[in-house]
């Protein structure tokens, strides 16, 4: 039963990652974070209707299988604007959608094949910076909104949702890490990188109804409903092989 339990915690997410774009082509891979590092993201927001900023916080706390925090890296797929990473941030009680999440396009790495260490620290080297958008140098960042809303089917907004998103993300630093991965026949062992940011900049609020769909964003949504963020901090995980 338990050995059931863990299996399901890892198909179902599996399967639904899909929403995350259109053009990943494979299911992304798990990662159960074991020990103590905390993986965030923090700074001050304010939406459309709002007139001042206000500090907001998603944390995932220190991690480990108990609690149910994943953090996924998916596999790299080429896409039309090249080879394409998305990693998002979930819990147990938001397993539909990512409570925040990035879209990376590391061109030059084959399609298919993980980064090696040093292709990594290449490439989110200390004081790189991605402008919002998509395509190569680009991140496309996303967020629940409202950030931590009660309920599993809210979907998350992106930069990519605004035609000319302003706004960037700055590697800070990089981290060693190394955890157990829980898998249904076992542990294995997944080395990568913690990568500690600053970003602030535009978002696109979605809007499921101007979206006319039922479940996730259909390509080409655009919205002139702008988010701001100021003041932003994350850590997140890249592995290696």
């Amino acid at each position: 039963m338990i050995m059931f339990r863990h299996w399901l915690r890892y198909f179902l997410p599996a399967m639904l990652i899909f929403a995350l774009a259109c053009e990943q082509q494979e299911p992304l891979q798990p990662i159960r974070l074991q020990g103590a590092v905390d993986l965030f993201l923090q700074g001050e927001i304010r939406e459309p209707e709002q007139g001042a900023f206000s500090p907001f916080q998603v944390t995932l706390g220190r991690f480990n299988e108990e609690e149910g925090h994943v953090f996924w890296n998916g596999s790299f797929s080429a896409g039309a604007l090249g080879t394409t990473l998305i990693m998002g941030a979930y819990g147990d009680q938001y397993w539909v959608r990512p409570l925040f999440g990035f879209q990376f396009w590391p061109v030059h790495i084959p399609d298919g094949r993980e980064m090696t260490r040093e292709e990594v620290e290449a490439f989110f080297a200390p004081g790189t910076t991605f402008a919002f958008g998509q395509g190569e140098g680009k991140v496309d960042f996303a967020l629940r909104l409202p950030v931590g809303g009660p309920f599993p089917d809210i979907e998350a907004s992106r930069a990519s949702f605004l035609e000319n998103p302003g706004g960037q993300l700055t590697i800070v630093s990089l981290e060693d890490y190394t955890y157990q991965e829980l898998w249904p026949l076992g542990k294995r062992t997944v080395s990568g990188k913690l990568i500690r940011c600053t970003l602030e900049g535009q978002i696109g609020r979605y809007d499921r109804e101007a979206a006319e769909v039922d479940t996730i964003p259909w390509p080409g949504f655009l919205t002139d409903e702008v988010v701001e963020i100021i003041n932003g901090e994350c850590v997140f995980f890249v592995k290696y092989r």
